[in-house]
C-alpha cells in the first residue's frame, strides 16, 4: 500500500504518490491493479482456470470483484479469456 511505501521510505503518502505517478504515469493503485491483471493472465496461460484461485493468488479477496476488474481492463470476463486461450491453444496444436 501507499502507506507502507511512505513508512518504509519516511516520506509522506502525497509525496510518494506524486513521484510514483510521475515515474510510471499511473497512480499506485492503478499500477498495482495492472500488475494483478497481468499476473492473472499469466496464471491462465499456465492452465489455472479456477477463478476463485486466480483471484486469491493475484491479491483479490473477492472473486466477483476480480471478475469485474478483469472485464473492465481486458474487455472480457476471466472465463471468456480462458476459453479464448484454450481455443487458440487448440488451433496452434492442430497446425503443428
Amino acid at each position: 500500500t501507499i502507506e507502507k511505501l511512505a513508512n518504509e521510505f519516511s516520506y509522506s503518502k502525497k509525496y510518494i504518490s506524486e513521484i510514483f505517478k510521475k515515474e510510471f504515469g499511473l497512480p499506485v493503485q492503478q499500477y498495482v491493479t495492472l500488475l494483478r491483471i497481468q499476473n492473472a493472465c499469466s496464471l491462465m496461460e499456465k492452465r489455472i482456470s479456477c477463478i476463485s484461485d486466480i483471484s486469491k493468488l493475484c491479491g483479490f479477496s473477492d472473486p466477483l470483484y476480480f471478475s469485474k476488474v478483469f472485464k473492465e481492463r481486458m474487455g472480457m470476463s476471466p472465463k471468456q479469456h480462458i476459453h479464448e486461450m484454450e481455443a487458440q491453444a487448440g488451433t496452434n496444436e492442430s497446425t503443428v
